[in-house]
């Protein structure tokens, strides 16, 4: 696991809560959530989505962004994609 999350954040690679992909980010994975907020990994959330109509499928990974207190690292991505334009 730590050769994971140094990986990801030597090569600034983001994690993303997607609802297509609800096990990822289940429960059973707290150690790995753990990691990322002690890290400040950054984190987002994608749905892929295709089409205007699905984008409001992104109430689960907003929760379980919350469950696993990942908001500052939530913020950490918007921060890097702000300071991209």
């Amino acid at each position: 696991l730590d050769i994971l999350i140094s990986f990801l954040k030597n090569y600034t690679i983001y994690f993303e809560f997607n609802p297509s992909y609800p096990s990822y980010y289940s429960r059973q994975n707290e150690i790995f959530f753990d990691k990322l907020k002690d890290n400040n990994i950054p984190v987002a959330i994608g749905c892929d989505s295709h089409s205007i109509s699905s984008l409001n499928n992104i109430g689960e990974p907003l929760e379980m962004i919350k469950y696993y207190s990942l908001e500052k690292n939530f913020r950490i991505l918007i921060n890097i994609l702000e300071n991209k334009r």
